[in-house]
């Protein structure tokens, strides 16, 4: 009896520690994840496009006149300056010209004085003397045609610009219209790229862009819109835009490719959280807050994706600790300790 008292003893207890053993083996240890908190930006709408550098003036310098180039003064890559000589077409025939009609026009002014002088005392008749100042104003009209044409073989800067390389060399005979050397001016330069026409109503004259080129890796150079296209293309639907560049130190140069982030509206303050922190699933979009070092499964409505990360309409407030690795080892209630913030936590003391 003694032996059957003891075996019902000890079946009980191992019955009892059986079902005491589940509640310790299931309990999990915490999840050690990264977390972040969600920050307070400043977002502003964008467009990124693709567009190219322009000078904002820029002209092939041609010949007006055929001629032979006596004079070059514009070295090839050299700055110049609105006036400064660039070439000389041979001006000796039209230089003989200029003397001779000035010297009759000096003749034909003597002659005319003179008249003047008589016709007051009734010695030259009102005919003769108008005839005298016909002659003087027809010699005045031929030193403004001669130096017209005269000017034609002086070949100026138009503008304050670079050159370009010279098309020609000293001694070449050129004819009306062949080109001679490109003239840009580089500073201000100007980026020219298209827009969907959706944004047309969005696009202000003063909005400001971003830009980058292969040819500077790592390196932002920043314009403001200055113009639109008064149509949208019927073609490919898209509103032609232009802003202007800055470019004190020439370092960049028209035709350049560059792709171009134009910048729309006002700033709005928004919560962004990384890409990563953010766990998508059929019944919709949620992160995992971290309340009281538990995780707090949260649903959250989506914004655009900003430059802090993806933008939070609804959800989560600046402060809100989320976490930001790891999603795939927490749920709902489970404990979690921030690995990151541990990490930080040391190296601040």
């Amino acid at each position: 009896m003694r032996k059957l008292v003891v075996s019902v003893l000890l079946s009980s207890l191992c019955v009892s520690a059986a079902f005491a053993a589940p509640k310790s083996v299931q309990k999990l240890p915490p999840a050690m994840v990264n977390v972040t908190v969600a920050k307070k930006v400043n977002w502003q709408p964008k467009i990124e496009v693709t567009g190219s550098l322009a000078a904002l003036q820029g002209v092939t310098i041609k010949a007006e006149v055929i001629g032979k180039i006596t004079k070059i003064h514009a070295d090839s890559g050299l700055d110049v300056k609105k006036g400064d000589l660039l070439f000389e077409i041979d001006p000796s025939v039209l230089q003989a010209q200029l003397k001779e009609a000035r010297a009759a026009y000096a003749l034909s002014e003597i002659n005319y004085n003179r008249a003047a002088e008589l016709y007051k005392k009734n010695a030259v008749s009102k005919a003769s003397l108008d005839t005298l100042k016909e002659k003087m104003q027809s010699a005045s009209a031929n030193i403004e045609e001669i130096t017209a044409e005269l000017n034609q073989h002086i070949v100026e800067a138009p503008f304050d610009g670079k050159l370009g390389l010279s098309k020609v060399d000293l001694g070449d005979m050129v004819t009306e219209g062949e080109p001679l050397i490109n003239l840009q001016q580089l500073n201000p330069l100007r980026v020219d790229f298209t827009v969907p026409e959706v944004y047309f109503g969005h696009i202000n004259k003063g909005d400001k862009i971003t830009f980058t080129s292969d040819s500077y890796p790592g390196q932002q150079f920043k314009g403001t819109v200055y113009a639109t296209e008064s149509v949208v293309d019927k073609n490919t639907r898209s509103l032609a835009v232009r802003a202007s560049v800055p470019n004190d130190n020439n370092k960049l140069m028209p035709g350049m490719f560059v792709e171009v982030t134009l910048f729309l509206g006002k700033t709005e303050a928004s919560v962004a959280v990384p890409q990563s922190a953010i766990v998508y699933s059929e019944a919709g979009t949620y992160v995992y807050k971290i309340v009281k070092g538990h995780a707090v499964k949260t649903k959250v409505t989506l914004g655009k994706r900003g430059t802090e990360g993806i933008l939070i309409k609804q959800g989560v407030n600046a402060g809100d600790q989320v976490v930001s690795a790891g999603t795939n080892k927490v749920y709902e209630g489970a404990q979690v300790v921030a690995m990151n913030m541990i990490g930080n936590h040391h190296e601040n003391h």
